[in-house]
């Protein structure tokens, strides 16, 4: 089988004329790309064959995405000769989804039911330049299912894959989440971890919240695992570990923790029988190290012993946090453009919107707010404002919030300008009157200049947020998005349409 490249003007050409042929990605086949070009080809052939391949479609549209650990299988096997160059290569993905697999591409995101938008074409068929190249890897319909399968490949086992095992169920959360941990490169931390989740998996291990009974969930219990190995990073040369050692490590610290097995009641661990687990697993899996390897300057049960704690308390909050939310590097981008973490706000808010506010609502089952949650919408509603900038960018970043926390700053331009005009029209002052705002006809420069020397540089101060000046995108710290909830960041929106609601009554009309 020849593997098509695309060539690198029609890849350029294609990426930036989106907009323009988005009603043709909807069409079954990819003819109009060779009408596009005038009958010029695009495409190209690699200087490589492989074997013949067909990705899989679940015939149930309702769960197009239970094949993709099985595609896994099928695209890495058959593309595992691919080197590190030509698998970071744009040109090799795009053309793969615009000319070999466009049927599948077309069957897998159910493109004629016309709901696709820019911003999906441009994650799914292209490398995204909103998320940067190792993210937009990670993006791509066809590039994650290559990554992934390199992240779990071990040639050495009687099933090469069966690490993959962990990513049978929620494969998008799950990827996102390991390719979010710098020590992923390192494949026998990987092989470690993955293992000791698949163990815990066996078992029907679920981690418990001991002010709330209910269980947190798998995603839970794989933040908590690595929670733990980033804090024993800090102590230890995680490098220096074998798999067997990895594994080791993080089955005794989870079964230290409140869970559940399958068919059980809680388990709250007593020192008796952590020791005694912890034998069990030194018996299987010896931990023993050179001295040289442990950093001396901070005794690994001090550290350990503290971490234990503030991992306790991150765990709680990232539990709540993903208990209610959608994933935001979901597989439906639709539903939410990409994060373990986020959706993105449903409707626009303009000045109607914030000047009736409704009900505030009780937390229900699954709407537990995190710490972080707490401070920022304490943050939302009391921010100082001297104008409205600040909170109006807040708006928009809600509204374009995309999986890791942030959004294109180039999404907020239009949003500021309709926001204005919007009160404008509705014979409400935009903001004081020597406000850029005031002038409907204000171009796009002057509003990117006023948002990038105003509200970025304020909301920055507060330290929840960053801007990122190379790829032009703001939000949430990535530290500070891990705990955050999907109801908290709906409180946090209504809070600062109540701030902005109340900059106003005070604005002299």
């Amino acid at each position: 089988m020849k593997i098509h490249f695309l060539k690198e003007d029609a890849l350029i050409a294609l990426k930036t004329n989106v907009q323009a042929n988005l009603t043709h990605y909807r069409k079954p086949t990819n003819e109009w790309i060779y009408d596009y070009f005038q009958g010029e080809d695009p495409f190209m052939e690699a200087n490589f064959e492989c074997d013949d391949f067909q990705l899989l479609i679940s015939p149930k549209k309702d769960e197009v995405s239970s094949t993709d650990a099985q595609n896994v299988r099928i695209i890495y096997t058959a593309l595992k000769n691919l080197t590190d160059t030509q698998a970071t290569d744009e040109r090799l993905w795009a053309g793969l989804c615009h000319y070999d697999l466009w049927d599948y591409m077309s069957r897998r995101w159910k493109m004629e039911d016309d709901k696709t938008t820019t911003q999906l074409i441009l994650s799914r068929y292209f490398i995204s330049n909103a998320f940067g190249k190792k993210r937009g890897l990670t993006v791509n319909t066809l590039s994650k299912l290559w990554w992934i399968g390199r992240l779990t490949y071990d040639q050495h086992r009687a099933d090469p894959f069966a690490l993959l095992k962990y990513f049978e169920t929620d494969f998008s959360t799950k990827l996102l989440l390991m390719f979010s941990n710098n020590f992923m490169s390192n494949f026998e931390i990987t092989s470690g971890l993955l293992e000791a989740l698949i163990h815990l998996d066996s078992l029907g291990y679920n981690l418990k919240q001991k002010r709330n009974p209910q269980s947190f969930g798998q995603k839970e219990v794989y933040l908590k695992a690595t929670g733990y190995l980033n804090v024993l990073g800090g102590t230890h040369v995680l490098d220096y570990y074998s798999k067997d050692e990895i594994k080791g490590r993080i089955l005794d610290y989870m079964l230290a923790q409140p869970h559940i097995l399958k068919d059980e009641c809680l388990v709250i661990p007593t020192e008796s029988s952590v020791e005694s687990e912890k034998q069990k697993r030194e018996e299987l899996f010896p931990t023993t190290l050179p001295e040289a390897v442990a950093i001396q300057c901070v005794p690994e049960q001090i550290a350990l012993d503290a971490s234990v704690l503030d991992l306790q308390k991150l765990s709680e909050r990232q539990a709540q946090n993903l208990e209610s939310r959608e994933p935001a590097f979901s597989e439906e981008p639709d539903r939410t453009i990409h994060s373990i973490f986020s959706s993105k706000a449903t409707s626009p808010v303009f000045a109607d919107d914030i000047c009736h506010q409704k009900d505030e609502e009780s937390p229900s089952k699954g709407q537990l707010l995190s710490q972080i949650d707490d401070k920022l919408i304490s943050y939302c509603k009391d921010m100082r404002m001297s104008y409205s900038y600040k909170a109006v960018l807040l708006l928009a970043l809600f509204k374009y919030i995309e999986e890791d926390g942030k959004m294109a700053i180039q999404n907020a331009i239009p949003f500021f300008r309709q926001f204005y005009r919007n009160r404008i029209e509705k014979g409400l002052p935009a903001e004081l009157k020597s406000s850029i705002y005031s002038d409907l006809e204000v171009d796009d420069a002057k509003i990117l200049s006023n948002i990038t020397r105003n509200p970025i540089s304020a909301l920055i101060l507060s330290k929840f947020f960053e801007f990122d000046t190379t790829s032009q995108r703001f939000g949430f710290k990535p530290e500070i998005w891990a705990g955050i909830t999907e109801f908290g960041r709906k409180k946090m929106e209504e809070a600062t349409k109540a701030r902005l609601s109340k900059y106003y009554n005070e604005v002299p009309t």
